[in-house]
């Protein structure tokens, strides 16, 4: 008899499903019946190139395939356009799974963890242009380099490798991996896959359609079935041994009973049939190694591809495979989630899992859709098996655990079946002591925004499942996961305050506020004096029995000639030194008392301490300063009742505080939570042209028309390389490859484009001799015995690609700065081009109304791009520009294809700008920045003055450069005097074209928000306004929330 199967805990879980991007949003969509299979977005055509006037086959579809935070990872933007989206997805959703075991990712670096992970075909690459071919492309859509990514870059030591056996693959690398637990290769596994699309054959392609249904969706067990339908999907589980879950109080999704693999052989009518017996043999083989009757078996989830011969045989199999239904016992269940989500290809299986363990979890049977009719060839009360058509309750036998099975099988002949049991009841904690004084609950990230994203997904979770106990939870934010320099943190009693403390955590991350000091800073305690009253010492030995035993401990350990008042001096701050360490400070750290820095250093006893505290000069000494950014913890300011707060307060600080101290002895286990949120940066290739149109002309063409003849003609030809293999902005000659983000990888992806682009030979090692842009290019030039030569006046923030460029006129200071961020956030293969006022640095007068601005910068954008379509995209006073301008070339018989105007109130009143240039240069210099003027203090100053004074501040301050000229400065204020009356002047016209109309969240000025909700554009435009809202204000809007700006232009365009 084949010996039982020691048991393996599914202790994580990620999931990015149809319709589900969690497990509980997965199992709400099963039991609601959901069918997830629709039409291909549209948005998933475009980032395919495919034609979305032809008709493609339906899919079940995720959303959201083209982000990827390629920065947590440490990936260069361009090296992650390069990468597969199924290896991006992975990538993040083994993250995911990690965290939610209840473990942070730094835990398993150096561990003897395996990554198994099912890979299938990959079409990424279908998309990329001869541009994009290189090393990066290689690494990035090669199938073998999926695990070895994820072992890289979390540190993994354990086997790394993928697998393909076809549809039957994820539970494949299932069993692979539950063998390497067993085995000892592995201490712990991530196991899973990630099925996308990236490209769309049209509806008409029949080449698949034995097997694919024509409706698109899978009809298992049904007389209408006729094939199954596409799916996308991934899923990623972490395994370890139940026995070693257990040992380590972890959160049990579920338990692999057993696995089993088998091929058909010989005992099919050819390679691609399903084979009888060897399913037969593959259920038997799988329950035996489980140590079960079939009968014990509450539900089945089949492959149930929707192939009339293909269900035949597996509900035959299942029948055969589990004898006479027992006496008093109902037909076996089956069902299938292909009927839902569609075929996963080679994560099907693991689909399936996931479906019996939300099962198991919820102990509900879900209903498989499209069952109607029971397929005419299958006599299901003969064989004993029912499809499962209605959401019922999951009974076990006697109060027992809950078994289900699962099954896939591929195309070329591989089985694999796994049996899940329910997870064991969690063992009571232990060991924490009566009278609770309550937590710090703790959540970081490498921003504002992704602390409030998971501020926000953490309280919904809690406030969903009252069952989850408020210590568990802290246990779990506090050791299961990674502290990141962007903190907050609050004192928890209760469930509640845990609650309140999230809402008002993350209100105030969504505010942002200045970037933190750093991570893993020390606590420098300072002993100015008392240090903690009388009264709040009594406070704290009455909450902390550790502070009230460190007192007495003083009191017993004081040498008779130690008078009483150094005894409570010394009790009261010793105490408050202890209970800090029993928070995972660590307190060596000490000035203002030489017995307490040496009694905290350990080297003294604490009889030693109180002798030496007694000295006259003990407050002269203490610690010596050990330099570098600390954190000042003052013990005067200690109060009774701020312990929590304090702990909180230095967390938020960046001192490291040692979370396996706090929680030592306590029991508690690891609860599921949401993990990280990782940033949806844009991450996509440009896919090749469908049509024959000409490509858009640039500032700066794609190729140069001539070889470069300067130094200047290398630098911008260089600028261009550099813009598009590091996906940057505008590179300024002084800038640094590898601060760029260059890597020695993507160095040979430069190499190539520099050779295809200039046709120049470099080598590895010219880069890393000539780091800035400059350097390499003057290396380049002189090498080729050129001079250098000048450029002209458009700024182009982007240059390349192959699409029309964006046109972004200036605000109302003149500049284009303000949308350099928002530039690198955009779709690829979209020149941005910045149209700065005339005025600022030519010598010229600014144009002085909107009309002139219009009619000159339509010339100029002529001289760039002669014909239509054209793309304008305009902020705050930018947008007026842009909107007269849209209005200037539809009058001339010129399409204009994008308009968006973005936070342009036209319905505020302007008001006159202020008559002195001090003024002027104030609004100029305070407008959206904390730089602030003491008005009040210039008022007894002559004009002149004035303006000295302001100047003066503002380079101490940074807000001017130091090197900035009077008469620079007077040609600004100028160019924003003039912008104003224009504005003030403009007399609004209608315009007939659609526009795009993005407003902030929030009103600049505090008070009642009176804004339109399409800030009054549709008194104006007759076409179709569409309104978005994102983040922020007028101002933080463009610097902090740029990338959901660029989002919704990248869906316009």
């Amino acid at each position: 008899m084949t010996p039982v199967a020691e048991p393996i805990a599914i202790t994580g879980m990620a999931v990015r499903l149809p319709d589900a991007d969690s497990l509980r949003r997965f199992h709400r969509n099963l039991a609601e019946g959901k069918d997830s299979v629709r039409e291909v977005p549209a948005e998933r055509l475009r980032l395919a190139g495919a034609d979305p006037g032809l008709r493609h086959r339906p899919l079940a579809s995720l959303t959201g395939v083209e982000e990827f935070d390629h920065e947590f990872f440490g990936i260069p933007l361009r090296e992650a356009e390069l990468m597969d989206p199924q290896h991006r997805l992975c990538l993040q959703l083994a993250c995911a799974a990690i965290e939610d075991s209840g473990h942070p990712l730094g835990s398993v670096r150096g561990t003897r963890t395996a990554v198994v992970m099912a890979g299938g075909r990959s079409d990424y690459a279908e998309l990329m242009t001869e541009a994009d071919e290189g090393v990066l492309t290689l690494l990035g859509t090669g199938t073998s380099v999926l695990p070895g990514r994820i072992a890289h870059l979390l540190g993994t030591q354990g086997p790394a490798l993928v697998v393909d056996a076809g549809c039957s693959t994820g539970l494949v690398a299932l069993d692979l991996a539950a063998g390497m637990l067993r085995g000892g290769q592995a201490s712990l596994a991530v196991v899973g896959g990630v099925a996308v699309r990236s490209t769309f054959a049209d509806a008409s392609d029949d080449r698949y359609a034995e097997v694919v249904s024509a409706s698109g969706r899978c009809r298992a067990f049904d007389a209408a079935a006729d094939g199954t339908g596409d799916g996308e999907g991934g899923v990623v589980l972490v395994l370890k041994l139940l026995s070693d879950a257990v040992r380590d109080r972890d959160h049990v999704h579920a338990v692999v009973r057993s696995t089993a693999v088998n091929h058909n052989g010989d005992r099919s009518n050819g390679l691609s049939a399903p084979s009888p017996a060897a399913q037969v043999d593959l259920l038997r083989d799988a329950w035996e190694k489980a140590g079960l009757r079939p009968g014990q078996l509450g539900y089945l989830e089949a492959h149930g591809s929707g192939t009339r011969l293909g269900d035949l045989i597996e509900v035959e199999a299942v029948s055969r495979a589990c004898g006479e239904p027992e006496p008093g016992r109902e037909s076996r269940v089956i069902g299938s989630v292909k009927t839902n989500i569609g075929h996963l290809d080679h994560v099907a299986g693991l689909a399936g899992l996931v479906k019996v363990v939300a099962g198991i979890q919820n102990r509900v049977i879900y209903p498989s859709l499209h069952f109607t009719r029971p397929n005419p060839l299958v006599d299901f009360d003969r064989l004993g098996v029912r499809v499962a058509t209605e959401l019922v309750e999951w009974k076990a036998d006697d109060d027992g655990p809950l078994f289900g099975g699962v099954s896939s099988f591929s195309l070329a002949g591989t089985n694999a079946h796994a049996v899940l049991e329910s997870a064991p009841a969690a063992p009571p904690a232990g060991g924490e002591p009566s009278g609770w004084a309550g937590g710090v609950a703790t959540v970081s990230g490498r921003g504002w925004p992704a602390v409030a994203r998971v501020c926000a997904a953490l309280r919904e979770r809690i406030a969903d499942d009252p069952g989850l106990d408020v210590r568990d939870v802290l246990h779990t934010l506090n050791r299961g996961r990674d502290h990141l320099p962007w903190r907050v943190a609050f004192p928890v009693r209760d469930r509640a305050g845990l609650l309140d403390g999230l809402r008002r955590a993350g209100k105030s991350a969504a505010r942002g506020g200045p970037a933190p000091s750093g991570a893993r800073r020390p606590m420098w305690t300072v002993v100015p004096g008392a240090g903690p009253s009388a009264r709040d010492a009594d406070l704290l030995a009455g909450r902390y029995a550790v502070y009230a035993a460190a007192v007495a401990e003083c009191a017993e350990a004081a040498p008779d000639e130690v008078d009483e008042d150094t005894t409570a001096w010394f009790s009261r701050n010793h105490a408050f030194l202890r209970l800090m360490r029993t928070w995972g400070i660590d307190t060596t750290l000490v000035s203002g008392s030489l017995a307490l820095a040496k009694h905290a250093r350990g080297e003294s006893s604490l009889s030693e301490a109180l002798a030496e505290a007694t000295r006259s000069d003990d407050g002269e000494h203490g610690s010596d300063d050990p330099g570098g950014d600390l954190v000042v913890c003052d013990l005067d300011s200690v109060r009774g009742d701020d312990v929590l707060a304090r702990v909180a307060e230095l967390y938020v600080s960046g001192v490291d505080v040692d979370w396996d101290v706090v929680h030592e002895g306590t029991g508690r286990r690891r609860v599921s939570l949401p993990g990280y949120s990782f940033e949806p940066t844009r991450c996509w290739v440009t896919p090749p042209q469908r049509d024959t149109a000409p490509p858009a002309p640039g500032l700066v063409p794609p190729r140069p028309d001539r070889p470069p003849t300067s130094r200047t003609d290398y630098e911008q030809a260089l600028a261009r390389v550099w813009t598009g293999s590091l996906r940057v902005g505008e590179v300024p000659p002084d800038a640094d490859y590898f601060e760029l983000g260059g890597t020695s990888v993507l160095a040979l992806q430069v190499l190539a484009d520099i050779r295809r682009e200039l046709g120049v030979r470099l080598r590895l090692r010219d880069i890393y001799a000539h780091r800035t842009l400059r350097d390499l290019a003057g290396f380049m030039a002189a090498s080729a015995g050129h001079d250098p030569a000048a450029t002209g006046r458009l700024v182009p923030i982007r240059a390349g690609g192959e699409h029309p460029p964006l046109f972004c006129p200036h605000p109302s200071g003149g500049g284009v700065q303000p949308y350099f961020e928002l530039a690198r956030a955009l779709p690829a293969g979209y020149p941005v081009i910045g149209v700065p006022a005339v005025g600022l640095d030519d010598g010229l007068e600014p144009d002085p109304t909107v009309e002139a601005m219009a009619t000159r910068y339509v010339g100029e954008l002529r001289q760039v791009q002669p014909t239509g379509p054209y793309r304008l995209v305009g902020w705050s006073f930018g947008a007026v520009i842009a909107y007269e301008m849209a209005r200037r070339l539809s009058a001339e018989g010129d399409r204009v294809a994008t308009l968006v105007l973005i936070d342009a109130n036209t319905e505020l009143d302007p008001g006159p700008p202020p008559e002195q240039e001090s003024a002027l240069l104030i609004n100029l210099l305070t407008a959206g920045s904390d730089f602030r003027v003491d008005t009040g203090a210039l008022d007894a100053l002559s004009e002149r003055e004035r303006l000295a004074a302001v100047v003066k501040t503002a380079k101490e301050a940074g807000r001017l450069p130091t090197a900035m000229t009077r008469h620079q400065i007077g040609a600004m204020t100028k160019v924003l005097r003039a912008n104003d009356l224009a504005l003030l002047d403009y007399r609004w016209a209608g315009y007939a074209g659609p526009a795009t109309v993005i407003r902030a969240e929030s009103p600049l000025f505090e008070g009642p928000d009176d804004r339109a909700e399409d800030l009054g554009w549709r008194k104006f435009i007759t076409g179709e306004v569409t309104v978005h809202s994102v983040p922020g204000d007028h101002f933080t809007m463009m610097r902090r929330h740029h990338t959901a700006i660029a989002d919704i232009i990248g869906r316009v365009l």
